[in-house]
């Protein structure tokens, strides 16, 4: 398989949802994908970075900025991929960023076409990438970081004021109020990974999800100095045998599971649909507060794992040094 995607608009969480998505990041590493981005509006120096930084370690990843001087708006949203003799093409309202992609209320067809009509397709493609190759430019050329320098990296700036907005730079979006948050304790499982089990209650009520069905997420770890990580790839919450749903949380990769007590999940549904958490071991600070806050709420520690499901304001008065409340 192979195809491509021309966006108008980009961001960097919507580079990286879209090229981080199992599906489309086993494309760009095996076979071929162009991916063209406009920088009209929009599309900053955070996209361009997030797309440069993929191409490196994706050999079959082709990402360039149409930087032209015509006064009209580079506008088109598609993607289209071809297997053998088939060809599936994607048009919609929606931009490379998260809101076009998971949060806004956009409206799509898909297409698929077979034998000559696919051919005829895939050629026209062709034909307008050559008419425009003189104006396609690396992400990180002068001339393209200079033009995202003017842009807002927010797509609903064009109406209102960018702090605020969905699609704003994850290192800038504040914590709501009164967010929704989750508090678990972790179980022991395979070897020096973290994998986080929920139940049908909170699969539903906070991560979304619908009974029967995989939910895909985004998770970004707080660090313990009110940093905040890169957004990890999508992960899947799956049903287990238990009739859990399970998910892993690359902040906890690598680390042994302690001899004595248990580590805690403490998650945050974000207003741009990401899942803010920290994961913290016994002794670390904050995990005293947690742990007492657990043990008000559902009782002290048993054979089950511990879950409570709360909010923003709840959790700052367990845990008034949380670094959530700093990020």
């Amino acid at each position: 398989m192979h195809g491509g995607g021309i966006f108008a608009f980009a961001s960097a969480q919507g580079i990286t949802t879209f090229l981080d998505d199992p599906v489309i990041e086993l494309v760009t590493k095996t076979s071929g994908f162009e991916l063209i981005v406009g920088i009209d509006a929009i599309t900053d120096e955070r996209a361009l970075s997030a797309l440069a930084d993929r191409l490196p370690t994706r050999p079959g990843l082709t990402g360039r900025v149409l930087l032209h001087g015509l006064p009209t708006l580079f506008h088109p949203k598609l993607c289209w991929f071809v297997s053998g003799e088939r060809l599936t093409l994607v048009v919609g309202s929606g931009n490379l960023t998260l809101g076009g992609l998971t949060n806004n209320l956009e409206a799509f067809t898909v297409s698929t076409l077979h034998g000559p009509a696919a051919a005829s397709a895939e050629t026209e493609i062709a034909r307008w990438l050559t008419r425009w190759d003189e104006h396609l430019v690396a992400p990180d050329a002068t001339e393209a970081v200079a033009r995202a320098k003017e842009n807002s990296g927010a797509e609903r700036s064009l109406k209102r004021p960018m702090a605020a907005e969905d699609d704003a730079p994850v290192d800038q979006l504040p914590v709501a109020e009164d967010a929704d948050a989750l508090v678990l304790e972790i179980s022991r499982n395979a070897p020096r990974r973290t994998q986080l089990d929920v139940g049908r209650e909170q699969f539903r009520d906070f991560f979304g999800g619908e009974p029967g069905k995989q939910k895909r997420i985004r998770l970004q770890h707080v660090n313990a100095g009110s940093g905040l990580a890169e957004v990890e790839p999508p992960r899947t919450l799956f049903r287990t045998r238990s009739d859990n749903y399970r998910f892993e949380a690359a902040a906890g990769r690598g680390i042994d599971y302690p001899p004595e007590g248990r580590p805690i999940g403490v998650f945050i549904r974000m207003s741009d649909g990401i899942f803010r958490y920290r994961l913290l071991w016994p002794g670390e600070a904050g995990h005293a507060e947690v742990e007492a806050f657990l043990t008000a709420r559902v009782g002290a520690a048993g054979r089950s794992m511990r879950r409570a499901a709360t909010t923003t304001v709840e959790l700052h008065a367990a845990w008034p040094n949380a670094p959530f409340f700093s990020a």
